[in-house]
């Protein structure tokens, strides 16, 4: 009886720390950065005059975007695509968010704005996005974050990937 005691108390112990570790793991990939301290070699310093464009790759994804920026108002535009090794494995997009951070003279995000073309369950392709945005005071700069999830719907059982790029690298 004691052994069992001692058995219960012991797993009830490794459940906590599982159920505490997976919340923290949540908190952690929050889309809410703000204060944070980016990196200078992570940031996109956005030019004040004109149209300017850009690409920027990441492991998982691929960005090309064109902006406009009067001093508070932000147009910007453009086409995500994934890499050959999510659309080589995998199937179907379940979830996916692409965040643009918006960050001030000191490297600190001030701001965001989730661009996000995909329902769940789309094919693993290119697709267009376009927003405007009112800039938060002092923005110099923009720094791109992602998160998702790719399964392969086919055959026997699923199989699936979780990826993602904080502001930070």
């Amino acid at each position: 009886m004691k052994c069992k005691k001692k058995i219960l108390t012991f797993l009830s112990g490794i459940i906590c720390l599982f159920l505490l570790s997976t919340l923290m793991g949540c908190i952690s990939f929050s889309s809410d950065y703000k204060g944070l301290i980016v990196p200078s070699e992570n940031l996109i310093v956005l030019q004040n005059q004109g149209s300017h464009e850009g690409k920027w790759q990441a492991e998982d994804i691929f960005v090309t975007y064109h902006y406009t920026r009067s001093v508070d108002i932000l147009k910007i535009s453009g086409l995500i695509d994934f890499a050959d090794s999510l659309k080589g494995n995998f199937t179907r997009l379940d979830d996916f968010d692409l965040w643009i951070h918006f960050v001030n003279s000191e490297n600190k995000i001030t701001g965001n704005i989730r661009i996000s073309p995909f329902t769940a369950f789309n094919q693993i392709e290119a697709a267009p996005f376009e927003k405007n945005v009112e800039l938060p005071a002092d923005t110099q700069a923009m720094v791109f974050a992602y998160s998702g999830r790719a399964s392969d719907a086919g055959g026997q059982g699923e199989l699936s990937e979780t990826f993602w790029k904080t502001p930070q690298g």
